[in-house]
């Protein structure tokens, strides 16, 4: 019979066992073999090219879409002002007769085809997180820039 100290420790060995095996076989099938070998030997489950993709999508959602998301909201908000101070209440002339507004949206509309430039100038490297991701901050600034061209379309025409 096997005295307690030595029973607490197969137990305890047993159970880390378990759990080691079971945090093993998570992150092999979340990052597969490949990831979970990158992951112990590198630090990241993640290719360093990959990681490039990744982290520039990073700073373009964090920092860029809602930079211009902010300024498309102040020259909507303006619109509307311009709208309420309207003698006659048409849009046709706002943007005739509010220059600083033309030419914030004009920045508006051309800072969002920049950033979605950027946005398509990202190589996914054939991941799918990478491909997802892409989509969803296109399908994003896509949104963004049908509200801008509603904004230059109600408000007298084109913007030059």
């Amino acid at each position: 019979m096997r005295s307690s100290p030595e029973t607490l420790a197969i137990a305890a060995g047993s159970v880390t066992a378990a759990i080691a095996s079971y945090y093993l076989s998570k992150t092999i099938s979340k990052y597969g073999a490949k990831g979970f070998v990158r992951l112990i030997w590198e630090g990241d489950h993640l290719e360093p090219n990959v990681r490039e993709a990744w982290d520039a999508l990073d700073g373009l959602e964090a920092n860029a879409v809602p930079r211009e998301e902010k300024r498309l909201e102040k020259v909507e908000i303006a619109i509307e002002t311009a709208r309420l101070n309207s003698v006659d209440g048409s849009d046709d002339q706002i943007l005739e007769q509010y220059p600083q507004i033309k030419k914030d949206l004009s920045m508006v509309s051309y800072r969002l085809d920049k950033v979605a430039a950027e946005v398509d100038s990202v190589q996914s490297h054939g991941n799918v997180e990478v491909k997802r991701r892409k989509k969803h901050l296109s399908h994003t600034l896509v949104g963004m820039m049908e509200r801008a061209d509603t904004l230059i379309a109600s408000c007298g025409g084109g913007i030059k």
